[in-house]
């Protein structure tokens, strides 16, 4: 999942990097789409429904997924969508996971203030939050309706709960100059983060990506101007980076450097994803038909990532012949796949937005 986090404060000691006993399984973290039913029309959206598909998992399967979880010591779970709050029984859900001791977190369009104290007392410890724009009327122009004002509202509430709020923005080409101010709108809200997410070329944008995406260039040197405002604030802590590398390249030696944690994409390897009609996939954001690996309503979750070709082509580049033969290969390990696949239509094509995918190209 492309993603550059600027994290304002600590994570608490609960999230902190701890060693891992060598029987828990590789996979760790569960990106689920529990349902496509969302009232915005985001122009953005990798999911491209926006009502609930005829088969998506009732409660009883979700629960039975969520104890297959817990016996395999997968102990964290990312609701995201659509909206999950738009399920009725999204509490219940909640509820439920915590009582099996997993660790939940939503992803949310903002739109329901009135549930955010009920997100506390069923255990949900972060929530991400979109903002699109620090101005009102851009912000609900690209979200399709009225969302800002009780965007705002979710997250002072949330915030003010103790729940760990992150907002963030995806980057197109109509709001990328304004993403210094809503970094600033973000820090003096007292988020405990904010998230850059890169615009992909799938799902409502696969059509117009090159229209709306920004460049390369362009995008290097608005990471690098927040990077400046960041090490600006009074105790900058951590900018946790999963994008192509050449993307920090010019502030290795820098006194930046320093709060740079690099890492390459943990889709498929550290992390997988569910659909909200219960299809494996490698990552939430692919959900191409070609990316399928399985059926958690039939299928062993964890024999499928063992055995599955689309898995083991996430976690191998080696097939990446321009990235191969680039510097940063072994470290970025081709970017995004999703990128890749939506772009080129091919799995083991070079991340689009990095430099050396001209190279491909020509090839």
């Amino acid at each position: 999942m492309v993603r550059i986090k600027f994290l304002f404060r600590r994570e608490p000691k609960a999230y902190s990097k701890k060693k891992r006993s060598s029987k828990l399984p590789k996979i760790r973290h569960i990106y689920w789409d529990i349902t496509y039913k969302c009232k915005l029309n985001c122009e953005y959206c990798y999911a491209k429904p926006s009502r609930p598909l005829s088969k998506e998992l009732d409660t009883a399967e979700i629960k039975k997924v969520i104890d297959y979880l817990a016996a395999n010591n997968i102990l964290a779970i990312t609701f995201t969508g659509g909206d999950p709050l738009e399920r009725k029984d999204i509490f219940e859900i909640l509820s439920y996971a915590l009582q099996k001791k997993i660790h939940t977190s939503i992803i949310s369009n903002g739109l329901f203030p009135e549930k955010i104290e009920a997100l506390a007392n069923a255990g949900v410890k972060r929530i991400q939050i979109n903002l699109e724009s620090d101005n009102m009327k851009k912000h609900d122009k690209i979200k399709g309706t009225r969302a800002f004002d009780k965007a705002i509202q979710s997250i002072n509430l949330a915030i003010k709960l103790g729940i760990r709020t992150s907002i963030c923005t995806t980057i197109m080409r109509k709001n990328y100059k304004e993403i210094p101010g809503i970094f600033n709108l973000a820090f003096n809200l007292g988020a405990d983060e904010f998230r850059l997410m890169r615009l992909m070329p799938c799902g409502m944008a696969h059509e117009k990506y090159e229209e709306i995406s920004i460049t390369y260039f362009e995008y290097q040197k608005l990471f690098e101007t927040l990077t400046r405002r960041y090490m600006r604030l009074k105790k900058p802590v951590l900018i946790d980076v999963e994008e192509p590398y050449y993307l920090i390249e010019n502030l290795i030696g820098t006194k930046a450097e320093k709060y740079i944690y690099y890492r390459s994409c943990l889709q498929g390897e550290a992390t997988c994803s569910l659909t909200a009609d219960g299809k494996i996939i490698p990552c939430i954001i692919g959900n191409y038909s070609e990316f399928i690996a399985g059926d958690i309503r039939k299928d062993d979750l964890l024999e499928v990532l063992e055995k599955s070709p689309i898995f083991n082509c996430f976690r191998n580049v080696k097939s990446l012949s321009v990235c191969n033969s680039c510097k940063y290969g072994g470290v970025c390990k081709g970017g995004c796949r999703c990128a890749a696949f939506g772009h080129y239509g091919k799995i083991n094509a070079p991340d689009p937005i990095c430099p050396k995918a001209g190279e491909f190209e020509s090839e």
